[in-house]
């Protein structure tokens, strides 16, 4: 077993920070495409649905390894938050999903548009019907990646093993 006093490179308040975010959003989007299955299921809503579903899912399992320490957390937390960054818009592909989030969008006539999201979300359009591009960022989901990558960098190599631990 991991020494969990070291597994992280990360002040133990913004690691908590970051889990609970990942925990509490994880359980609202869970919440919210059972909620959405439920209300009249069709197959594209299923697909979506349970990719969304997954993430969530991994969310949730993520934040509480990074609670707890699990050395597992850190690299799950990384791939959560990596996920969230992108926003796209376009005629051919809308994509978004939050967590929780302060999404950044630019468009094509170089407009920006903010839009805070307090619910997790998660949105997957082939063939959207939107008359402008837009390309954009979620600022928290990279703010969280941004601590998570350099805690990762700085961790040892190896990681002592705590002496008695099975």
């Amino acid at each position: 077993m991991l020494d969990r006093t070291s597994d992280t490179a990360m002040p133990d308040g913004l690691q908590k920070a970051i889990a609970a975010l990942e925990v509490l959003g994880g359980a609202l989007g869970i919440l919210t495409v059972v909620w959405l299955l439920v209300q009249g299921p069709n197959l594209g809503l299923l697909v979506v649905g349970i990719a969304f579903l997954a993430l969530f899912i991994a969310s949730v399992v993520a934040g509480l390894w990074l609670w707890r320490g699990d050395p597992r957390g850190l690299p799950l937390s990384t791939v959560v938050q990596a996920v969230q960054v992108p926003v796209v818009s376009s005629s051919l592909v809308y994509y978004a999903y939050s967590l929780v989030g302060l999404l950044v969008t630019v468009s094509g006539a170089l407009s920006f548009e903010g839009e805070l999201h307090l619910w997790s979300s998660g949105s997957l359009v082939v063939g959207a019907p939107v008359t402008e591009w837009r390309i954009g960022v979620n600022v928290v989901a990279l703010a969280a990646l941004a601590v998570l990558v350099h805690a990762r960098r700085t961790l040892p190599h190896s990681l002592p093993e705590r002496a008695g631990a099975v």
